[in-house]
């Protein structure tokens, strides 16, 4: 679900900075911490995270895998974080170092107990979702930027 934010100036600023930014320049924002991984859900127009994850997500280190290849490798499962999607609201969090690059330091820290986490395995993320009950977090309610 694609949202619409009013920018203040300087956030319109940010946004603008981070469109233009070299390749290497921007990677180094990312925070690393595995969350846009995370297989998500939809409902009643909110994100939802589930306790799922890609089969590439190293969960000790929160690296992917094949991270230089990911786009190619899964181009249909595999979004690449841009400027656009940090805005869009649906793909990361508000602690993603993208988003509070344009809108500023989240309020709250996300904190996910990765022990819980588990790979989708080989089955389609649908299915995964009903085997395993959607298994949501609850703890990762961030519709407010």
């Amino acid at each position: 679900m694609q949202q619409k934010y009013k920018l203040t100036p300087d956030q319109a600023r940010r946004f603008k900075e981070l469109r233009k930014m070299s390749p290497d320049a921007y990677e180094k924002i990312c925070k690393g911490c595995g969350l846009c991984c995370l297989c998500k859900t939809g409902c009643d127009g909110f994100t939802l995270y589930t306790r799922l994850c890609c089969n590439y997500l190293d969960i000790n280190t929160k690296r992917c895998k094949i991270y230089n290849s990911r786009l190619k490798d899964r181009a249909n499962q595999c979004a690449k974080v841009t400027p656009e999607l940090a805005l869009a609201g649906d793909l990361v969090p508000r602690t993603c170092g993208y988003v509070e690059y344009i809108f500023g330091p989240a309020k709250e820290p996300i904190n996910l107990d990765w022990s819980s986490v588990v790979h989708c395995g080989n089955m389609d993320v649908g299915d995964t979702f009903t085997a395993l009950g959607y298994a949501i977090l609850d703890s990762i309610n961030w519709k407010q930027r």
